[in-house]
Protein backbone atom coordinates (compact mmCIF):
# COMPACT_ATOMS: atom_id res chain seq x y z
CA UNK A 1 0.00 0.00 0.00
CA UNK A 2 1.37 3.40 -0.96
CA UNK A 3 2.31 5.70 1.92
CA UNK A 4 0.78 9.13 1.87
CA UNK A 5 1.36 12.35 3.80
CA UNK A 6 -1.04 13.62 6.41
CA UNK A 7 -3.70 15.82 4.82
CA UNK A 8 -5.03 18.36 7.35
CA UNK A 9 -7.84 19.39 5.02
CA UNK A 10 -9.33 15.92 4.71
CA UNK A 11 -9.59 14.27 8.13
CA UNK A 12 -12.14 11.66 7.02
CA UNK A 13 -9.81 10.51 4.22
CA UNK A 14 -6.98 10.15 6.76
CA UNK A 15 -9.22 8.11 9.10
CA UNK A 16 -9.92 5.62 6.28
CA UNK A 17 -6.21 5.50 5.37
CA UNK A 18 -5.21 4.78 8.99
CA UNK A 19 -7.89 2.07 9.23
CA UNK A 20 -6.61 0.34 6.08
CA UNK A 21 -2.99 0.53 7.23
CA UNK A 22 -3.89 -0.98 10.61
CA UNK A 23 -5.81 -3.74 8.84
CA UNK A 24 -2.64 -4.48 6.84
CA UNK A 25 -0.52 -4.70 10.03
CA UNK A 26 0.78 -1.13 10.32
CA UNK A 27 -0.39 0.96 13.30
CA UNK A 28 0.06 4.73 13.40
CA UNK A 29 2.86 5.72 15.76
CA UNK A 30 3.18 9.44 15.10
CA UNK A 31 2.73 12.16 12.49
CA UNK A 32 5.40 14.78 11.86
CA UNK A 33 3.99 18.27 12.33
CA UNK A 34 6.50 19.74 9.90
CA UNK A 35 6.57 17.31 7.00
CA UNK A 36 3.22 15.55 7.45
CA UNK A 37 5.01 12.20 7.22
CA UNK A 38 3.17 9.41 9.01
CA UNK A 39 5.26 6.91 10.93
CA UNK A 40 3.90 3.38 11.40
CA UNK A 41 4.90 0.43 13.58
CA UNK A 42 4.22 -3.22 12.92
CA UNK A 43 1.19 -4.60 14.72
CA UNK A 44 -1.25 -7.48 14.65
CA UNK A 45 -3.64 -6.87 11.71
CA UNK A 46 -7.04 -6.06 13.18
CA UNK A 47 -9.96 -3.76 12.62
CA UNK A 48 -9.36 -0.48 14.43
CA UNK A 49 -11.50 2.66 14.23
CA UNK A 50 -9.43 5.83 13.85
CA UNK A 51 -10.86 9.30 14.47
CA UNK A 52 -9.32 12.76 14.24
CA UNK A 53 -10.45 15.44 16.63
CA UNK A 54 -9.89 19.16 16.20
CA UNK A 55 -8.14 20.10 19.45
CA UNK A 56 -8.99 23.24 21.36
CA UNK A 57 -7.58 23.59 24.87
CA UNK A 58 -10.16 23.23 27.62
CA UNK A 59 -10.85 26.14 29.91
CA UNK A 60 -9.03 24.34 32.73
CA UNK A 61 -5.80 23.94 30.76
CA UNK A 62 -3.95 26.58 28.81
CA UNK A 63 -1.58 25.36 26.14
CA UNK A 64 -1.24 23.64 22.82
CA UNK A 65 -0.43 20.10 23.92
CA UNK A 66 -3.43 17.78 24.28
CA UNK A 67 -1.36 15.07 25.98
CA UNK A 68 -1.08 17.36 29.05
CA UNK A 69 -4.73 18.43 29.10
CA UNK A 70 -6.23 16.01 31.65
CA UNK A 71 -9.79 17.24 31.15
CA UNK A 72 -9.59 16.71 27.37
CA UNK A 73 -7.92 13.29 27.67
CA UNK A 74 -10.37 11.95 30.22
CA UNK A 75 -13.31 13.06 28.07
CA UNK A 76 -12.34 10.53 25.37
CA UNK A 77 -10.47 7.92 27.41
CA UNK A 78 -13.49 7.36 29.64
CA UNK A 79 -15.39 6.09 26.59
CA UNK A 80 -12.60 3.74 25.49
CA UNK A 81 -10.61 5.87 23.02
CA UNK A 82 -6.81 5.64 23.00
CA UNK A 83 -4.82 8.74 22.05
CA UNK A 84 -2.27 7.87 19.37
CA UNK A 85 -0.59 11.21 18.68
CA UNK A 86 -1.22 14.88 18.07
CA UNK A 87 -0.55 16.82 14.89
CA UNK A 88 -1.69 20.41 15.11
CA UNK A 89 -4.62 21.10 15.11
CA UNK A 90 -5.73 17.44 15.29
CA UNK A 91 -5.48 14.63 17.78
CA UNK A 92 -5.53 11.06 16.43
CA UNK A 93 -7.66 8.61 18.45
CA UNK A 94 -8.26 4.89 17.94
CA UNK A 95 -10.55 2.24 19.33
CA UNK A 96 -10.89 -1.49 18.51
CA UNK A 97 -13.95 -2.31 16.42
CA UNK A 98 -14.88 -5.00 18.98
CA UNK A 99 -15.35 -2.23 21.58
CA UNK A 100 -17.98 -0.59 19.37
CA UNK A 101 -21.38 -2.15 20.02
CA UNK A 102 -23.51 0.66 18.55
CA UNK A 103 -22.74 2.68 15.40
CA UNK A 104 -22.77 5.92 17.42
CA UNK A 105 -19.90 4.63 19.58
CA UNK A 106 -17.63 4.76 16.52
CA UNK A 107 -18.04 8.54 16.40
CA UNK A 108 -16.32 11.05 18.64
CA UNK A 109 -19.30 13.36 18.35
CA UNK A 110 -22.59 11.54 18.08
CA UNK A 111 -25.21 14.19 18.80
CA UNK A 112 -26.26 16.67 16.12
CA UNK A 113 -25.15 19.86 17.85
CA UNK A 114 -21.66 18.49 18.69
CA UNK A 115 -21.20 17.29 15.12
CA UNK A 116 -22.23 20.69 13.74
CA UNK A 117 -19.88 22.54 16.12
CA UNK A 118 -17.03 20.23 15.13
CA UNK A 119 -17.65 20.84 11.42
CA UNK A 120 -17.86 24.57 12.11
CA UNK A 121 -14.40 24.44 13.73
CA UNK A 122 -13.03 22.61 10.67
CA UNK A 123 -14.48 25.16 8.24
CA UNK A 124 -13.10 28.04 10.32
CA UNK A 125 -9.67 26.38 10.36
CA UNK A 126 -9.74 25.88 6.59
CA UNK A 127 -10.69 29.50 5.92
CA UNK A 128 -8.18 30.99 8.34
CA UNK A 129 -5.34 28.76 7.16
CA UNK A 130 -5.86 29.91 3.56
CA UNK A 131 -6.40 33.60 4.39
CA UNK A 132 -2.69 34.23 3.79
CA UNK A 133 -3.16 33.99 0.02
CA UNK A 134 -5.38 37.06 -0.47
CA UNK A 135 -3.33 38.96 2.10
CA UNK A 136 -0.13 38.23 0.20
CA UNK A 137 -1.79 39.11 -3.06
CA UNK A 138 -2.88 42.49 -1.75
CA UNK A 139 0.49 43.37 -0.21
CA UNK A 140 2.64 42.04 -3.03
CA UNK A 141 4.20 44.84 -5.10
CA UNK A 142 1.97 47.42 -3.53
CA UNK A 143 4.17 50.21 -4.96
CA UNK A 144 3.63 49.13 -8.58
CA UNK A 145 -0.08 49.14 -9.25
CA UNK A 146 -0.39 48.28 -12.92
CA UNK A 147 -3.45 46.73 -14.49
CA UNK A 148 -1.70 43.31 -14.66
CA UNK A 149 -1.12 43.34 -10.91
CA UNK A 150 -4.68 44.41 -10.21
CA UNK A 151 -6.01 41.64 -12.48
CA UNK A 152 -3.76 39.02 -10.86
CA UNK A 153 -4.62 40.11 -7.32
CA UNK A 154 -8.31 40.24 -8.21
CA UNK A 155 -8.16 36.71 -9.60
CA UNK A 156 -6.50 35.39 -6.42
CA UNK A 157 -9.08 37.17 -4.29
CA UNK A 158 -11.97 35.79 -6.37
CA UNK A 159 -10.64 32.23 -6.15
CA UNK A 160 -10.25 32.56 -2.38
CA UNK A 161 -13.74 34.05 -2.03
CA UNK A 162 -15.09 31.12 -4.06
CA UNK A 163 -13.34 28.75 -1.65
CA UNK A 164 -14.82 30.59 1.34
CA UNK A 165 -18.27 30.52 -0.28
CA UNK A 166 -18.00 26.79 -0.92
CA UNK A 167 -16.97 26.14 2.69
CA UNK A 168 -19.91 28.22 3.94
CA UNK A 169 -22.28 26.40 1.59
CA UNK A 170 -21.11 22.97 2.81
CA UNK A 171 -21.60 24.08 6.40
CA UNK A 172 -25.11 25.35 5.66
CA UNK A 173 -25.95 22.05 3.89
CA UNK A 174 -24.77 20.14 6.95
CA UNK A 175 -26.91 22.30 9.21
CA UNK A 176 -29.97 21.69 7.00
CA UNK A 177 -29.24 17.95 7.05
CA UNK A 178 -28.91 17.92 10.85
CA UNK A 179 -32.15 19.84 11.34
CA UNK A 180 -34.19 17.16 9.51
Amino acid sequence: MKRQKFNKFSPSQMEVYFYRMHLSGQAVKQVSSWSGRVEFVACKPEEMVYRLDFYQPSKKEVGFFPEYDDHYLSFFQDTGWEMVCAVSPYVVWRKPVEAVSLPDEALLYNDRESLYQYQKKLVTYRILSTAIFPLLALTWRITEWKWQHIAWNGMILLVWLGFVGYQGWTLSQLKKELIR
